[in-house]
């Protein structure tokens, strides 16, 4: 599967995004014959080579030819409905300007179909959006991630007057998602480069497994001395056979807390959906013996897990980290053995081989059951699983 990665250490706008996709390979004139057949106002697009931090990168710039309007959501929907771009590129790129519209609703309130967009609602918006989906298709892309975007500090001028950083629409629209704080003085993340990355993307985190095939970037117009303003984009193939997603490190070191919690604590732990959970042995302040407990968890799991590392051990703080996780394909299978049918788990290794482990609890109730020895009993399983696979 082609896989698209933003690396966003200093944010994203629109016109970062779609400078990395002509940096990445993106013809611009095959883009903009493309965006031809949209109903908005006459346009060009110019592309120009810029240096940031001393790495090259694309500029670009959309300039509009006539008098532009301000549009409301239904009217960009339509203009983009209309034209003749690829259907999956429509849908998409329509619910990219949704997320907009809804969150300019919610932070106006007042309903989606009364909102007059202003910035976004300008034609070099509209291309930013348009071409951006458009980019990502010509170059096969199937999924799309991105890394926890940078915004900044201060306020920005806008339509309404000055607002404070991170824009009310761009808050809006990352809601629920992480957003990484700078004390940089500016807008690092526009509302458009915020709608295209909450709207392409499952979620923000660490990247996945890649076999970069392909690297752009695409640089702001500002050349900020505190880092270079630049977006970064990673064009791969997932490694073979790994599914690759971001889950939460939660862990805590404890000195105080006796071995029985600790066993409470791991089977409450699993019963609640820790994805796994380890127990080291670890020395601690004033050379007191203690552990160190580290939990695996969903990242919607976030302040339930935490909260119960609190509870139960009594710790005052814990370390969340975001970590990428890769598995192999897996299924739980029954299979007919000696000994009647097992569970087993099925797993797919990369090249194709396939690999069967017996259930513990399976082999362990027949072990009970005819007072064998457990290693006996799973070793049987494991050869007659191979076997019938």
């Amino acid at each position: 599967m082609k896989v698209a990665y933003f690396d966003c250490p200093s944010g994203a706008s629109g016109d970062m995004i779609l400078g990395a996709l002509f940096d990445a390979g993106v013809d611009a004139a095959e883009l903009e014959g493309g965006l031809a057949s949209l109903a908005i106002e006459r346009f060009r697009i110019e592309t120009e080579k810029r240096t940031r931090g001393g790495i090259g990168a694309t500029g670009v710039r959309v300039v509009v030819e006539e008098k532009a309007r301000h549009r409301g959501f239904p009217e960009i929907a339509k203009a983009i409905g209309a034209s003749s771009l690829p259907s999956n590129v429509k849908d998409r790129a329509i619910a990219v300007f949704r997320l907009l519209g809804e969150a300019e609703a919610a932070v106006h309130r007042i309903p989606l179909e009364k909102v007059h967009f202003h910035e976004v609602g300008a034609v070099d918006a509209i291309v930013d959006v348009a071409g951006a989906v458009l980019g990502l298709h010509l170059l096969g892309v199937e999924k799309v991630r991105a890394s926890v975007p940078a915004t900044g500090t201060g306020f920005v001028r806008a339509a309404h007057g000055l607002l404070p950083l991170p824009a009310p629409a761009v808050a809006e629209i990352l809601k629920g998602r992480p957003l990484r704080f700078t004390a940089v003085e500016g807008e690092l993340l526009t509302p458009t480069g915020a709608a295209l990355l909450a709207g392409l993307t499952e979620s923000f985190g660490p990247p996945p497994l890649l076999r970069i095939e392909r690297i752009g970037y695409g640089a702001g117009t500002a050349d900020r001395p505190e880092m270079p303003n630049l977006l970064r984009l990673f064009i791969g193939e997932e490694a073979e056979n790994l599914a690759g997603e971001t889950v939460l490190q939660i862990e805590s070191d404890v000195d105080d807390v006796p071995a029985e919690l600790i066993g409470h604590l791991y089977g409450r732990a699993l019963a609640e959906g820790a994805l796994d959970l380890v127990v080291l042995p670890a020395l601690m302040k004033k050379n007191r013996p203690g552990h160190r407990i580290s939990l695996l968890a969903s990242p919607s799991d976030r302040e339930k897990m935490a909260r119960l590392l609190m509870e139960e051990t009594g710790t005052l703080g814990v370390r969340i980290l975001e970590v990428s996780r890769a598995t192999l394909p897996r299924e739980v299978v029954r299979r007919t053995t000696r000994f009647g049918a097992i569970r087993y788990k099925r797993s797919e290794l990369p090249g194709g081989r396939v690999r069967l482990v017996p259930e513990f609890e399976d082999c362990a109730a027949v072990a009970r059951a005819r007072n064998l020895p457990f290693l006996e009993v799973w070793e049987a399983v494991r050869r007659d699983g191979e076997e019938n696979e």
